[in-house]
This record gives C-alpha cells, structure tokens and sequence, in this order.
C-alpha cells in the first residue's frame, strides 16, 4: 500500500474514532474517564498537528463538549487552560473552524496575544506528553494521565505582560472599546485585584496604575457595569482611602476611580455612607493640589444626586474656604482655568441647596476672591470630555475574532441586564 494511501486510511480511522466518540461525551462517566486517560492531551495534539481540517474540527467539538459537562466540565477547562488559553475553548464551542484558524493565525489583542512562537511552543509540550503517554499505556493500559497542578506552559516572551480574567491590561488600555467576552467577570476581577493592592505594604506602581486605568476604561466604554460594583463592597473602603498619607499614588488612584463612580447614582449613595466623604475629599487635596480638578469633577455630578447632605458636610468642614483659596490666583497661580471653572460650578450648585443654599451663599459674598469669579461664563472652559483624571486609550480598532463593538459613549440611567 502507497503511503498516501496509508495516511488517508489512518485519517479515516481517527475519523471515525472521533465520530464514535462525540455522542458518548453526553455521558458524564465516560466523560470522567476519557479524561482519566488522557483525552484531552491526545485531541490537543490533533487539534495542534492533524494535516487533516476534519479531523482537527472533531477534535475541536469533542474537547468542547466534554468542557460542557456539568461535572467533569470545570476540570477539562482547567487543564486545558494550562495549554491553551480558554479563549480558544470558547471559540471551539462557537465554532471549530473558527478555532482552528485561530490557532493557525496571528492575533495581539486585549484578549489574545498568540503567534509563532507561541504556536510552536504549546504544539511541543503537547507532542511531546502525547507521545510518552502513548508508550506507557502501550506498556500499561490502565496508566492514567497525571499533571502537576503548578504545570503550565510558559510563554516567555508574555511573562512581562499583567493580566487579569485572561486579558491583557495593557492592550485593553490601548483598545478599550474591544468587545469582552465576560466583563462582568473582568470588572470584579479588577475590582479584587485592586482592593488586594490597597492592603499591599509596597505594590507594584506599574500594576496599581494600570488596574487603576484599566477599571477606568471599562466603566467608561460599558457604564452599565457601574451599578454592580456597590454591592461588591469596596467602595467604601476606596473612598476612606483618600485619606492614607502615606500612599500618594494610591490615593491619586483611589480619586481616580471615584471620579467615575460618581457617574452613578447607586455608586453615590453607597460613597454617602461614609461618616464624612467631603472630609476624606479634603485630605486628599491637601496631600496633593493636583486633585482638585478630579474631585471637582466628582463633586459636580455628586452634587447633582445628593445635594443637601454634602452641602451639610462641606459647611461642616473647611472645603468651602479652600476651594476659595485655590481660585485665589494671587496663591495657586498654576491652577488651570478649566479647574477654577469647575470650582466655580461647584459653589455655585452649592448655592443651589434647598436646605443650606443661603449659608453657601452669605459665605461666598464675604469672599473678595468670589467677587472675581462669581459672574464669570466658566462653563466656556470646560470642554464636554473634560474628565480630569481619566485615561483615555488610544486607536479604536476593534477586532474579535467573532464579534465588534461599538466605540461610542453614552451614559445610561437603566441598570444592567440580567444575566
């Protein structure tokens, strides 16, 4: 027999082989043990090495199949994922031809990061385990597949890369706009991971300020996303953290993300909760001048939400007589014109208070420095994506390898649809 014609009968045998199998995965005993011995090393290295685009689809569908499993599921996700990142998993149960071309091609987005190098990489160790598992089964059928728990296989050129829920931080900075596959899921990631890097003694500055964006980033492109964060329970502890003068950069990170909360009501009132938000907004400014056009934008829209009660707490504390001396050009020339507008916005919907508008109002008319500004057209200066504070991404180019998304903002009042 030539041997074109023994490839073609072997492909047909795994064929078949895999046409056999695929209806049994809907039993969760033989999905256990099918693992047990292996499956899932030995479909990989079809997937990774097959000449044959039947054979590689198969495998593709029987390796999401059995990843469906309700039991046995969790597990096959588990060590697939110390091969091939689960983005691939997700993309055989769409589609195996999809998944295959992925796996054939080049991509470097927020959620994938995959060439050559990386190709090969993975096609090796997988060969490789497939092989000498098939030599001891060969010598000892009820030889069992075993992985150390802390395998994984590395790619070095990705080892300088932070990523969290399986995305790339600095890629998704870049492109905020690309459509997640479980935002939800990568917004409460974020979250835990910058609530850990609170506690931290020393963190790493490179990584709290790109979590800090990346949670920036997010909320501005699904601002939807804003009202799951209160019951989290971190805001709380975001807003107590402001004034920390031992963290400067932390705090800066902490305003930051405040900044953006305030772009929600639920968000707001759970800040409200503190004994004294304005004080903590207070320690922060006098920490650091350079503050105060992030919390002026937060106190804007917060004001809006609830005005009477920070009203209360501005009175109740000295912020009224610092805003008053920052606009003082005689002493902060540096401050910009676009923050003393927002300071001006600021008092003036302080006046706005039902309950303590008057007060506001007799204090600033006893202010010579109010006099200068009080009558002024400040809204001039700010721009409509005046945001001090936030970061903005760069190109939007949005390229999932099954969907797109939209680069557009728009505020939204609803909540977020249920899952």
């Amino acid at each position: 027999m030539s041997p074109s014609k023994i490839k073609g009968d072997f492909i047909n045998k795994q064929s078949a082989v895999l046409d056999t199998l695929l209806p049994l995965m809907s039993n969760n005993k033989l999905v256990k043990e099918v693992l047990s011995k292996g499956a899932v090393i030995y479909l990989l290295d079809l997937f990774c090495y097959s000449s044959n685009s039947y054979v590689r689809e198969k495998s593709a569908e029987l390796l999401s199949k059995m990843s469906n499993d309700k039991l046995v599921g969790p597990k096959v996700r588990i060590l697939f994922s110390k091969f091939l990142p689960l983005l691939f998993l997700d993309a055989m149960s769409d589609s195996p031809e999809a998944a295959v071309n992925l796996f054939d091609g080049q991509q470097e987005n927020p959620e994938l990061i995959w060439n050559n190098t990386s190709r090969e990489s993975v096609s090796k160790v997988v060969r490789k385990m497939a092989i000498d598992l098939f030599n001891e089964q060969h010598t000892n059928p009820s030889a069992q597949f075993k992985l150390d728990d802390e395998f994984k296989v590395v790619n070095h050129e990705l080892s300088k890369e932070i990523t969290v829920s399986g995305v790339y931080l600095r890629l998704f900075v870049q492109n905020p706009s690309w459509v997640l596959r479980r935002p939800k899921e990568f917004l409460t990631d974020l979250m835990d991971n910058f609530q850990t890097l609170l506690t931290k003694k020393e963190p790493d500055e490179n990584k709290i300020n790109l979590i800090t964006q990346s949670i920036i980033c997010l909320l501005q492109t699904q601002p939807t996303l804003l009202e799951l964060i209160p019951p989290m329970g971190y805001i709380l502890g975001i807003v107590k953290f402001l004034s920390n003068k031992k963290e400067p950069l932390i705090v800066k990170c902490c305003f930051q993300i405040i900044n953006q909360l305030s772009n929600s009501r639920s968000c707001i009132d759970t800040m409200m909760q503190t004994s004294n938000v304005i004080e903590h907004f207070i320690d922060a400014i006098k920490m650091d001048n350079s503050l105060v056009g992030i919390a002026c934008g937060a106190l804007n829209r917060m004001l809006l939400a609830n005005t009477d009660q920070l009203v209360e707490q501005a009175l109740a504390t000295d912020l009224i007589k610092l805003l008053l001396k920052i606009l003082d050009s005689n002493q902060t020339q540096s401050t910009t014109s676009t923050i003393k507008a927002q300071i001006v916005q600021v008092l003036k919907r302080m006046c706005q208070s039902e309950l303590h508008g008057a007060q506001v109002s007799a204090i600033l008319e006893d202010s010579t420095i109010w006099k200068e500004f009080k009558d002024q057209k400040h809204d001039l200066f700010i721009t409509q994506n005046s945001n001090p504070g936030y970061i903005t991404g760069g190109s939007v180019n949005i390229a999932g390898y099954l969907t797109q998304g939209s680069n557009q903002f728009q505020a939204s009042t609803q909540p977020p649809p249920i899952d």
